[in-house]
């Protein structure tokens, strides 16, 4: 026994100096090519070589387990195809598996092909690592064919003719690639199995990634970013997953879910896009999205349209600051929106507009908070026989009619225990061929809504002659979200303190408050915070003289679900602080030019706070702030203006 111990203790030992000493042929030391390094590798054989341009087009050989490798990596070592062929093709004449390693090359000038012009994979699975494939002229960067199934990881694909990666009935793993700057799409997959991990696909000049008739495909952990035409697009794809991953600053949709396809979506985030940040069309498209956030998109936060997108799910998710809807339900899907904060969005927080049917969304547990459009800020509905239970409507604004719900031709919704409160006008009811029935509701004061009829004394939210509000809730139902508080106000501003005060939040389990603060930048999301405990008054202390400070509030209850946040406020303490007058005189004149060049020249003490010293408000201090002052002050320049 003891003896086998000793035996099976040195088989690591054994299997490492048979990998020591497998043969390594080094390029051009012992062959003067690559391709002639490839073609005399046996099985476990490395091809190593030295820095330096290699014009060649390589035809991979049929032995598995050879490693071609460089010996200094991309930035010294490039294989240069002359715009001949695919600068690498693997042509699938022998098992080649992730055994086979293709490891720091750079990889550029493929051409005359129409697909891979770089790297072309047709029934073959290498590992290809560390690679940059760059300024390939035809078929793009990589493309993988017939049953390929590559890792490919910590490569840069970028500035490709033709997009960047794809996949045809193939698959495979990216990790830690960047796929920046292709003319054509970033990544495109049709009939393929994909997972993307830990990537940036940004800059291309179509969309960012396209899965097409794919499945059971993932992006995890990745940035899609800046494409020209739209982030992600899913068409008739079933089980994509994209968790964890940022969706920004594409021109056009975050992500499309297109005919017969059902993308899931968790904690992720889909913002600053063009045009809509999700959008579900077409014929049985579907989306599930839990604990994402979609917000600052240039239209509709959510855009479902279609008349089957019956199961299109919105779970635990915020959608804030679309300059479109919300949420958008066109045609006659009916999704299941629950548990989301639905807040600041420019033309109404959920919009359902029919085009035929009578559809009827469920809607439960939501806070729909500080919206606005003409008609219906927080929730419109034309034809459309929403379901709404246990939510939270509230501060929401219409330019015309229904501030909190606006309901026309037809619309009969379910009200169910929502708090409809401080929105002014309720609920609307534009269509008089019946009352809509407003039941057990909190109006936001316990003498319920106002009613020209059936409760003129109501001090709550008002509703129309169309709408029957009684009985009504004397106090705030506290299944759904808690209120955020209103009225915050500041009551004292020192130099490095405010003092400000809110109204009770009418909450019957109330526990307590929590300020949101910082100086960097309005809105959500705040750097800093602290629990006010349940009074209505707190005092912030050590914040920055002469810095604006951006304030708002939440309410939270016993059981610690919290509001979203208040109305912010901006305070600046210790006076109103302005950009030129660096040595805090009060004024604008040739002392400030002259402190600002000590400063930045002799070592002088930096102005207080620095950003009196940003003259022309570009976010630093520099020579371009003496300059503008100068011509400010002498030379009829534009006054700082941030």
């Amino acid at each position: 026994m003891r003896f086998m111990s000793i035996v099976l203790s040195l088989v690591p030992v054994f299997l490492f100096l048979s990998e020591v000493r497998a043969p390594i042929i080094h390029v051009p030391g012992e062959s003067s090519t690559i391709q002639l390094g490839l073609n005399s590798a046996q099985q476990g054989d490395t091809v190593l070589v030295a820095p330096g341009v290699y014009p060649e087009v390589i035809f991979w050989p049929a032995t598995n387990a050879v490693k071609l490798l460089s010996e200094a990596g991309a930035d010294s070592t490039t294989i240069d195809g002359s715009d001949l062929s695919s600068v690498i093709y693997f042509p699938g004449l022998g098992e080649i598996d992730t055994t086979t390693v293709l490891r720091g090359f750079r990889i550029t000038n493929g051409g005359a092909v129409e697909y891979g012009g770089g790297i072309y994979l047709t029934q073959s699975s290498p590992m290809v690592e560390h690679c940059t494939v760059e300024s390939n002229n035809a078929g793009g960067g990589i493309f993988c064919n017939y049953g390929s199934t590559p890792t490919i990881r910590f490569c840069v694909v970028t500035r490709n003719s033709g997009g960047g990666i794809g996949f045809s009935k193939s698959g495979g793993t990216l990790d830690s690639c960047s796929i920046l700057d292709n003319v054509g799409p970033g990544i495109f997959a049709t009939q393929s199995c994909l997972n993307v991990l830990n990537s940036r696909v940004g800059s291309n000049s179509d969309i960012g990634i396209e899965f097409d008739a794919c499945v059971l495909s993932s992006i995890t952990n990745c940035t899609i970013d800046s494409n020209q035409i739209l982030g992600v697009h899913c068409i008739n794809s079933s089980g994509v997953l994209i968790s964890n991953t940022v969706v920004s600053g594409n021109v056009g949709d975050g992500v499309l879910s297109n005919d017969l396809s059902n993308p899931t979506l968790i904690s992720s985030t889909i913002r600053d896009n063009a045009s809509d940040g999700i959008v579900v069309r077409g014929h049985k498209a579907r989306a599930t999205l839990e604990s994402c956030q979609v917000i600052f998109n240039g239209e509709n936060g959510i855009y479902i349209r279609g008349r089957e997108t019956a199961i299109t799910t919105v779970h635990g998710s915020l959608v804030l600051g679309n300059s479109g809807a919300g949420i958008f339900c066109y045609y006659s899907c009916s999704p299941t929106i629950s548990n989301t904060v639905v807040a600041g969005n420019h033309s109404g927080g959920i919009v359902c507009d029919a085009y035929t049917g009578n559809p009827s969304p469920t809607i439960t547990g939501c806070a729909i908070i500080r919206n606005s459009a003409p008609q219906g800020g927080g929730i419109y509905c034309y034809s459309y026989s929403p379901f709404i239970k246990h939510c939270t409507i509230s501060e929401n604004r219409a330019s015309d009619k229904g501030d909190g719900i606006y309901t026309v031709t037809g619309s009969w919704p379910t009200l169910d225990s929502n708090n409809i409160c401080y929105n002014g006008y309720g609920v609307h009811n534009a269509d008089n061929s019946q009352l809509l029935s407003a039941q057990d509701q909190w109006w936001g004061h316990a003498s319920g809504p106002y009613h020209p009829n059936y409760n003129p004394g109501g001090l709550g939210d008002s509703v129309n002659y169309f709408v029957y509000p009684l009985p009504h809730l004397a106090e705030a139902d506290t299944n759904a979200p808690p209120i955020p508080p209103v009225g915050l106000d500041t009551v004292e501003v020192g130099d490095d303190f405010v003092s400000v005060i809110w109204l009770a939040a009418p909450m019957g389990d109330l526990a307590g408050y929590r300020l949101y603060f910082d100086s960097d930048s309005s809105g959500f999301p705040y750097s800093d915070t602290t629990d006010a405990g349940s009074d209505t008054c707190h005092t912030l202390v050590g914040l920055t003289s002469r810095k604006t400070h951006y304030i708002a509030i939440t309410s939270y209850d016993n059981s610690g679900n919290e509001s979203w946040y208040s109305s912010e406020i901006r305070v600046t303490p210790g006076g109103t602080l302005v950009h030129g007058d660096a040595n805090g005189d009060g004024t604008l004149n040739v002392g400030d030019v002259i402190y600002l060049l000590v400063y930045l020249y002799r070592n002088g003490s930096a102005p207080n706070p620095i950003e009196a010293g940003d003259v022309n408000c570009d976010g630093t201090v520099n020579v371009g702030d003496v300059v503008y002052l100068v011509n400010y002050l002498y030379k009829g320049g534009p006054p700082p203006s941030c």
